[in-house]
């Protein structure tokens, strides 16, 4: 367990997968450089962006922050914030591997660097100064394998959109708890989370040396929910810790954005029903088939279709990445 040079915190790697979207990588990075936490690598990697963001981001870097030193031959950057030096590197991998396998490649890294703790972060989020402290001080009060924060919307910054993920196994359908509530109201404390939105997790190293990474032949979705079930069945915990404050984009609002993650988050759950309620699994498919003529009478066609979609890929066993956004 690596510790920096004149503190005795352990090494903390935090890892962001960009595709096609460099300013909001850029705003996320400046958000996990800004932490309070002093002893932190962190490790963006790229998923073969067709849009040139490697090299973008390799300026950006030497542009908006403050750097100490840099190897662009390597991508690895030291950035000064308040008097502490923060290293970055920055990974391109070979294809698009999706999220998943995308962001276990950073994760591979961290340990190598022998961080004890890996913070996920999905690129269009912003982490408040504070989070990552607040995290990791949960994490250490139990056997927790992950551990979240409060998720609020990216533009209403007043909103929750989430404080953990419930699982219904009979469905497959996911909620998020306390979603749409406002982050000064007085949320009660209920039954415990089932797993930890993606879009923020600190993850333990001993947890992933016993259970393992990401389940890769998701692409897109539901990884954590697998991550979270496995966890479970290893005697491990998963916490929410709600002071610390984390911002997300609502991918509500965006109807295309919508689509994708209806698809595959379709498809997805029901492979970890399979995997670990197989009893349900009929109800299951029984359940999202009657979503469909829901949706459609509800004018959500786009949706209904992306759901008569993920049933048959389920059916036909098939998994990874689909061409289009799943309403073809």
């Amino acid at each position: 367990m690596r510790h920096a040079e004149g503190t005795n915190q352990p090494l903390c790697g935090a890892v962001i997968l960009n595709w096609m979207d460099v300013p909001h990588t850029l705003k996320c990075c400046r958000s996990v450089i800004d932490s309070d936490y002093p002893n932190l690598l962190l490790i963006v990697c790229d998923n073969a962006s067709p849009d040139g963001s490697y090299s973008r981001l390799q300026e950006a870097f030497t542009v908006h922050f403050e750097l100490v030193d840099s190897d662009r031959s390597e991508s690895t950057f030291k950035i000064q914030r308040a008097g502490t030096d923060r290293s970055l590197i920055l990974l391109l991998n070979d294809n698009n591997f999706g999220y998943a396998k995308g962001t276990n490649i950073g994760i591979r890294r961290a340990l190598d660097a022998q961080c004890s703790r890996v913070l996920i972060l999905n690129h269009d989020t912003e982490i408040n100064p504070d989070a990552l402290t607040l995290m990791l001080k949960k994490s250490d009060e139990g056997r927790y394998a992950i551990v979240g924060p409060t998720v609020c919307d990216y533009t209403d910054r007043s909103t929750i959109l989430t404080l953990g993920g419930h699982f219904n196994r009979w469905s497959g359908l996911t909620t998020q708890m306390s979603a749409d509530t406002t982050i000064d109201s007085k949320v009660i404390d209920g039954p415990s989370c089932d797993y930890v939105p993606g879009c923020c997790a600190l993850v333990r190293r001993d947890f992933l040396d016993e259970v393992g990474l990401m389940r890769e032949d998701f692409f897109l979705y539901a990884e954590e929910l697998e991550w979270a079930c496995r966890a479970r069945e290893a005697g491990w915990e998963l916490g929410i810790e709600k002071q610390a404050i984390v911002y997300h984009r609502d991918i509500r609002k965006d109807a295309d954005r919508r689509a994708v993650a209806t698809y595959y988050t379709t498809r997805n759950t029901l492979y970890v029903v399979a995997s670990f309620f197989p009893f349900s699994l009929p109800i299951a498919l029984l359940l999202n088939l009657v979503r469909v003529p829901w949706l459609v009478f509800h004018g959500r066609r786009r949706d209904a279709r992306s759901v008569a979609n993920a049933l048959l890929a389920f059916l036909c066993g098939r998994k990874g990445r689909i061409d289009g956004d799943g309403t073809q």
